[in-house]
């Protein structure tokens, strides 16, 4: 199951991206997409966090979540779109053509 934090700015708060009020929003709206991204995976089903994890921080601080959780990350990166992922990032990466 995907989770597109644009998809749920949009819906819960009519704002999009460039908007100023984004990342103080964003950021409680990843908060409730977690706790839902959480429910889904304990039944078993994959999820997808669809949002900023252009750099490695970023995916640390989810990847960490993730394990935290008792789930294994795994990060599918687009070549050429954001900070490429290695090996010491402690998950599996796949790596997804465009």
């Amino acid at each position: 199951m995907r989770f597109t934090l644009d998809e749920w700015m949009l819906r819960l708060y009519q704002r999009r991206y460039d908007d100023p009020e984004y990342p103080d929003l964003a950021d409680r709206c990843r908060g409730l997409i977690w706790k839902t991204a959480q429910q889904v995976l304990s039944t078993g089903i994959d999820v997808v966090l669809d949002w900023n994890l252009w750099s490695r921080s970023r995916r640390q601080i989810w990847r960490d979540k993730v394990e935290s959780a008792g789930h294994h990350p795994v990060l599918h990166y687009l070549a050429g779109l954001f900070q490429p992922p290695d090996s010491t990032e402690g998950m599996e990466i796949r790596v997804v053509q465009q």
